[in-house]
């Protein structure tokens, strides 16, 4: 049987090679996208040294591959669309990926102008995903519920007041309506 490989700490191994730096940097971007500043993190914590890095970066920028306000675009469209985030929560989780604030800022305004041809307010879109789990509570629960998930996901107090309102209005008329028939019965 043989012996196991006894495990060396990061600090004891020889640091890799620089010319695998942008190698590396280039994996991780085939497999997600990354922020310049997220990117860098993660080629520091894979024991690259810090001018190795922002050399690797800086090619990676001439070349295109890494571009700050097309991560910030992407990161928006999929987190306000296909999550129902709100600007607040977006915001957040940008600068905390390291994208310059004046970019969030661009990317929100881009996006706030979209948003306003097309009349569908983020906040019903995501309290209408919302609205089946609170189906049988109490109004004022109900409302309390949605209005406290809202706000989580980065909307702010008033936007999520308002669709809540609204929601649990147009829940209760239909409910109301004998007419109406549920589509999930």
């Amino acid at each position: 049987m043989t012996q196991p490989r006894p495990r060396t700490r990061r600090a004891d191994r020889p640091p890799p090679p620089p010319e695998s730096c942008t190698a590396r940097a280039v994996d991780a971007l085939a497999r997600r996208a990354y922020a310049r500043v997220e990117l860098g993190q993660h080629l520091l914590r894979k024991g690259f040294t810090e001018p190795v890095v922002t050399e690797a970066l800086a090619r990676l920028a001439d070349r295109g591959y890494l571009d700050d306000l097309a991560y910030a675009r992407g990161f928006v469209h999929s987190r306000m669309t296909g999550r129902a985030y709100g600007p607040r929560r977006v915001r957040t989780e940008l600068a905390r990926r390291g994208v310059a604030p004046a970019l969030v800022d661009q990317v929100l305004a881009e996006r706030a102008a979209d948003a306003e041809s097309a009349p569908e307010d983020g906040a019903l879109v995501a309290g209408r995903r919302r609205m089946g789990a609170l189906r049988g509570l109490a109004p004022d629960v109900a409302r309390r519920r949605l209005v406290g998930w809202l706000v989580r996901r980065g909307f702010g107090m008033g936007e999520s007041m308002r669709a809540a309102r609204q929601l649990l209005a147009a829940s209760a008329s239909a409910a109301d309506d004998p007419g109406c028939v549920d589509p999930e019965d």
